[in-house]
């Protein structure tokens, strides 16, 4: 990564995982005008992941897709938004880890997301299902 500053080369001085959300946290050093600075990098799964459709077509991966189906499943929660907030990140930080050859089938999304509701919350699960759920007759 090159220095916010002058555009100069950084090294990588301190580095943490969190564990909230799936980012990594960096304090990084500029070799040339020593300014130091730190960075929150979190994966592009826009980019890196394809949802497989039911009928086999690919579309790339969407956040928001996800942040608006969980949404609007806890309107009728006190703080809709930021349950459906944290809600996502939970989804995102498991999909990563059933994303084996860069797609994810969206069965396993709907399941996942039913999962972390299921969880959550009773009515928002039952409302997930009722309009998100795509089912396979």
């Amino acid at each position: 990564m090159v220095c916010i500053y002058c555009g100069g080369s950084t090294r990588v001085s301190n580095s943490r995982s969190s564990k909230i959300k799936f980012s990594v946290w960096r304090r990084r050093e500029c070799s040339v005008c020593k300014a130091i600075f730190t960075t929150s990098e979190n994966p592009d799964l826009k980019a890196s992941v394809s949802v497989k459709n039911f009928d086999g077509s690919l579309e790339p991966f969407s956040t928001d897709k996800v942040l608006f189906s969980v949404y609007s499943s806890c309107k009728h929660r006190k703080s809709p938004l930021e349950d459906a907030r944290a809600l996502t990140d939970t989804f995102n930080r498991l999909v990563i880890n059933q994303i084996t050859s860069g797609f994810v089938d969206l069965k396993d999304v709907q399941d996942l997301i039913s999962t972390i509701l299921s969880n959550f919350d009773s009515v928002a699960l039952t409302y997930y299902n009722a309009y998100y759920v795509k089912k396979m007759d």
